[in-house]
């Protein structure tokens, strides 16, 4: 898949952190999606702290995952969650996708920490 800016909305499950991603639901990302369905997401802060999910997407199809879904994205506090029927106004129809993101691989580091010859932090399940 190519590279896309999207917006993942994370909640922990089990103690395990899983990632929400709204998007249309029949569009090219989803046929890239069925070829290969792992992901890497990239955070960034202006000080130089990264952290890189390596995911395995799956799609939530059944409409009470994607009322929920719509719920979490709508009701998580701005700059992390948002309203989105700024891009779905008849709510979670058919056109809306839920991308269920699993990570199986987490990195943390930083340009400071590296300069000091910390390796970076590396979650796993």
């Amino acid at each position: 898949p190519r590279s896309r800016m999207l917006h993942p909305v994370w909640e922990f499950v089990d103690g395990k952190p899983v990632g929400w991603i709204a998007t249309g639901r029949q569009s090219l990302k989803e046929k890239h999606l069925a070829g290969n369905p792992f992901v890497s997401l990239t955070y960034w802060t202006p000080e130089h702290r990264q952290v890189m999910a390596e995911c395995k997407t799956e799609w939530a199809d059944e409409q009470a995952d994607k009322e929920r879904i719509w719920n979490l994205l709508k009701d998580t506090p701005e700059p992390y969650g948002y309203d989105p029927a700024a891009f779905w106004p008849n709510g979670p129809d058919e056109t809306f996708g839920a991308l269920k993101c699993t990570p199986w691989r987490v990195e943390l580091w930083s340009v400071e920490e590296m300069s000091q010859g910390k390796p970076a932090r590396v979650w796993q399940p």
